[in-house]
């Protein structure tokens, strides 16, 4: 696997003291099967750090080999190369309600097909659940605490996250989704140069 990320800071409100950055956060990864992975992050905060937005398209190519469903399988005979592409948006709005605490949105959008699989095999004529060329929307709330003495290199604070995002059919999506998330994550300085 081979790959690349830039990380590009900014400052909506560079007169704002204690404004925390913006960023750009590509991301290329590529692998010796020929799998293509691309990621546009962007990161907003505005609004004397109130509002954050976070952003991020993806595209993924992605060749691989399908062997069937089970522990009853043949790694030699039940074999199939099949190729996968996906493109996709997550999006995520916060706003700062309370001191530290933020509340928003957490959204994904997603379409994801097959564009490849081995004539008269069982990925072939969507008979495997999930093989369809499908849309995934998802949509759900976030809250997070984020205090941090710096967003980048922290040396004391909490940032903690959490969030939900529900797919189904009323979202326009193929398939019924539930997916939950959190992320606790705490820095204390220990020492002159040493952070935990």
């Amino acid at each position: 696997m081979l790959g690349g990320m830039a990380l590009r800071f900014f400052y909506l409100e560079k007169e704002l003291d204690e404004a925390r950055p913006s960023v750009f956060s590509p991301i290329f990864v590529y692998t010796l099967k020929s799998q293509i992975m691309v990621y546009l992050g962007l990161s907003l905060v505005g609004d004397g750090n109130r509002n954050e937005l976070n952003l991020v398209p993806s595209y993924i190519l992605f060749p691989d080999q399908f062997y069937g469903i089970g522990r009853d399988v043949d790694l030699d005979t039940d074999e199939e190369d099949y190729t996968s592409e996906s493109f996709g948006v997550d999006l995520q709005y916060k706003r700062r309600v309370r001191g530290d605490w933020r509340l928003g949105l957490d959204g994904l959008v997603l379409k994801h097909r097959l564009d490849e699989v081995t004539a008269g095999g069982r990925l072939d004529g969507d008979t495997v659940l999930g093989t369809a060329n499908t849309w995934l929307n998802a949509l759900g709330p976030a809250v997070s605490l984020d205090s941090r003495d710096n967003t980048w290199a922290p040396d004391r604070g909490l940032w903690l996250q959490a969030g939900a995002r529900f797919a189904g059919r009323g979202l326009g999506s193929d398939y019924d989704m539930e997916e939950y998330v959190l992320d606790l994550r705490g820095y204390r300085t220990l020492g002159r140069d040493l952070v935990l």
